[in-house]
């Protein structure tokens, strides 16, 4: 009775992990995503635009690397829209910022990413390919208990990454076995950025917030046709 018990509870911990950020819930252990060889994390560094995840009604969602203030770590600055509208009709943009540290096996392209709202703690982080100037594929995978979440994402240094390249990365994906039908695209139409005109401080955790202290009157100035 008690195992049962703690099986509904750990089945509604992990619906909620998935609604929180987007990764989906699969029984068993992660997959085996083999990582990219001779990788250097430094060609990874500045801004990529996420083409597709498993994530629906996403919009203009990119990802930004910078080197972190302790040594031999990264920072990885999330923003995409969150769905709220602002007074130009826009959605408003949220900011989320993840810690990358080495990954026990010391592989260049493995890495422990530890992301605010993840309270179970820090995921396997694994590049297993990109040529770092315009196309890059990651795989975000977390085991818990008897079921992982999974989230892998395909990342473009262009707002608009041809298709070819899409299915590509999608191609090595599917070799791994992950189940490539839950990608969707995301839109990089009108986007507003978060970050522009803010005073932020250094690089570093920024943990997860809302832009909700910009005056009304800047709205015009913040709209980015990516």
């Amino acid at each position: 009775m008690r195992w049962c018990y703690l099986s509904v509870v750990l089945a509604v911990c992990a619906l909620h992990l998935r609604d929180a950020d987007g990764h989906e819930v699969f029984w068993g252990s992660c997959p085996t995503v083999t990582p990219m060889e001779d990788f250097d994390m430094d060609r990874m560094e500045g801004l990529w635009y996420v083409a597709e995840l498993f994530e629906s009604k996403v919009r203009c969602m990119t990802w930004n690397f910078t080197r972190g203030e302790e040594e031999g770590t990264y920072h990885v600055l999330e923003e995409k829209a969150s769905g709220r509208l602002n007074s130009i009709g826009l959605t408003q943009p949220s900011i989320n910022t993840a810690t990358l540290r080495p990954h026990p096996s010391n592989h260049s392209a493995r890495w422990l990413a530890s992301w605010p709202l993840n309270l179970v703690g820090a995921q396997d982080f694994t590049i297993f390919m990109t040529d770092y100037d315009s196309y890059a594929g990651i795989f975000e995978c977390q085991k818990v208990t008897f079921f992982h979440r999974q989230q892998p994402l395909i990342l473009s240094r262009q707002p608009i990454m041809p298709v070819n390249r899409r299915q590509e990365v999608g191609g090595r994906l599917a070799s791994f076995g992950i189940e490539v039908a839950y990608l969707k695209r995301v839109d990089h139409g009108i986007c507003v950025s978060a970050t522009e005109g803010l005073d932020l401080p250094g690089p570093g955790p920024l943990g997860t917030r809302q832009d909700e202290e910009k005056p009304e009157d800047q709205d015009l100035a913040w709209v980015t046709r990516y």
